[in-house]
């Protein structure tokens, strides 16, 4: 589950809003890294990044993006049962799958650094895979809009989620398994439920001071 998780730089918001568009800025900063990787693909490494040849790299096109959000350890350590949305931090960063013929094989992920978007990560084919199959499969039973989603990281717990806001609030679907927590994979539970369930293993694991 760690491989899930890259870097991340913590910057606080309030309540993810319920749409999320995003810049043209950051698209365009996408698009130019996901032309220049194109040729570096080869046969060697192709499969390892979620092409089935080179010659995909050169037909990608990006899918409709997710900011990213995340929840910091210390706050999931005094969570009590309060407006989940009031925990995520934005990290001013936005993931854009990549897709071939509709299908998803690689992401490519930007961040914003005082003004200016650059390409933080690219590759990623299991978790590019996982975000995409669960939000269909969330838009199929929620009836939500694709833009309605954004991706969530606990990254103290190794965890991440694909997240949106329903009808009674913020709704979370782990990517992965985690039965220690009563989680499953794609299976949409209520924030609130599942922080209080986070908050107790949060509270066992120890802050990491710099």
């Amino acid at each position: 589950m760690k491989n899930l998780l890259l870097s991340a730089c913590l910057l606080v918001l309030g309540t993810a809003p319920a749409s999320l568009a995003q810049p043209d800025e950051a698209r365009a900063a996408a698009a130019r890294t996901l032309q220049d990787f194109a040729g570096r693909v080869s046969a060697s490494n192709a499969r390892s990044l979620g092409f089935q040849g080179p010659e995909e790299a050169g037909t990608g096109t990006l899918g409709e993006p997710l900011a990213v959000f995340m929840v910091s350890l210390e706050q999931l350590q005094r969570y009590q049962g309060e407006d989940p949305g009031r925990l995520l931090l934005e990290l001013h960063r936005v993931v854009y799958p990549v897709q071939v013929e509709g299908e998803v094989r690689s992401l490519v992920e930007v961040q914003s650094t005082r003004g200016r978007w650059e390409t933080v990560q690219i590759g990623g084919a299991q978790k590019s895979r996982l975000l995409e199959k669960h939000r269909r499969g969330v838009m199929r039973t929620a009836g939500a809009r694709a833009s309605d989603f954004f991706e969530l990281r606990v990254p103290a717990l190794h965890l991440v989620f694909l997240a949106h806001h329903g009808a009674e609030g913020l709704v979370v679907t782990p990517l992965l398994d985690e039965a220690s927590l009563g989680l499953r994979a794609g299976q949409p539970e209520l924030a609130s439920q599942v922080f209080s369930r986070l908050a107790p293993r949060a509270r066992e694991t120890p802050l990491l001071v710099p």
